[in-house]
């Protein structure tokens, strides 16, 4: 036996105190979550300072939830950041021991393109988003190829200057653009 197999092995028979929490998680193990008459619970609270055996106390649960061929998995804060990454190996925890866990990981994936879609710059009124702007770019590359069309797409992709507010009506040719005010000298 590896001194590590010793030092857990010691640890587990030195468990001290806690015998009845650990008693009820057990108990409850044996429950039926459907009876009406004592259900088993769903969710057990395990709160305290630092060093009281809080850690040890789960581990000491979810040997017994093995030891009665229950689904275990366990995430610890210092190993995910943030609900969606501790979900997901949860998830992926439970799919090693139960096998792919399907629907999640379609909330998942579903999940993911929403943040993603939110994450977009949506476009101020008055601006054109990404995705057109690349389009009719496409499109005026496209129609430069056209004989004599040349001069009407350069206009149409002048580069604009922020803030410039005339820019639309010179590349659509509906406004009239304005000249600077003289300065005096």
């Amino acid at each position: 036996m590896s001194r590590g197999a010793l030092i857990r092995q010691r640890a587990k028979t030195r468990f001290v105190g806690r015998r009845a929490q650990l008693a009820l998680f057990t108990e409850n193990l044996s429950k039926d979550p459907l009876s009406e008459e004592d259900p088993a619970e769903f969710l057990f609270h395990v709160r305290g300072v630092g060093g009281v055996g809080k850690s040890t106390l789960l581990r000491q649960w979810q040997e017994a939830a093995r030891r009665a061929d229950a689904v275990t998995a366990v995430v610890d804060e210092n190993d995910v950041h943030g609900v969606q990454q501790a979900l997901i190996e949860l998830a992926r925890q439970l799919a090693d021991q139960t096998g792919p866990c399907r629907e999640f990981d379609r909330a998942v994936e579903q999940f993911r393109r929403e943040q993603a879609a939110q994450a977009e710059p949506a476009p101020v009124e008055g601006e054109v988003s990404m995705s057109s702007r690349v389009v009719t770019q496409a499109a005026l590359g496209a129609a430069s190829l056209i004989p004599g069309a040349g001069v009407v797409t350069a206009m149409a992709t002048a580069p604009r200057g922020r803030g410039d507010r005339g820019a639309a009506r010179r590349t659509t040719g509906t406004g009239r653009r304005r000249r600077a005010p003289e300065l005096p000298g």
